[in-house]
């Protein structure tokens, strides 16, 4: 992030910590590695998947948000249905191509308190450095 723009964002000049910028955000915010693994995650984001930031870090998206397919035989992104995952694919293409992704559709299967839960999710990424930053919104 630019001088200009950290300082319009953050308030502050200076270096900041990833773990600083993502918590500044006020919707749910989740910095991804280069595996597809958690690395941080906001306020906001741990509390839509009701978990504290050591239960999530370094797990696949699909584990944090519970997805029925990340408990299947291989895990997180070893299932038919994770070819077509767009938590997944968002993430991997922003990954690969510095690509910025906006509001990208994803229907994720999810088990909830109440039991298996169709939700319909706003997905949006871009790359930082080595790393992505992945919005959640519930659609």
């Amino acid at each position: 992030m630019c001088p200009k723009c950290q300082a319009g964002f953050l308030g502050s000049p200076g270096p900041v910590s990833m773990k600083e910028f993502v918590g500044r955000f006020e919707f749910p915010v989740i910095l991804v590695g280069p595996g597809t693994e958690l690395l941080e995650a906001n306020h906001e984001a741990l509390r839509l998947v009701r978990k504290g930031l050591e239960e999530v870090r370094d797990q696949l998206a699909g584990e944090v948000l519970e997805c029925i397919y990340a408990k299947h035989p291989g895990g997180c992104g070893r299932h038919v249905h994770c070819k077509a995952c767009a938590v997944r694919n968002s993430v991997t293409a922003t990954h690969e191509t510095g690509k910025a992704l906006i509001d990208v559709d994803s229907y994720q299967e999810i088990m909830t308190e109440d039991g298996l839960k169709t939700v319909h999710l706003k997905i949006s990424t871009v790359k930082r450095a080595d790393s992505v930053l992945l919005k959640i919104v519930a659609a």
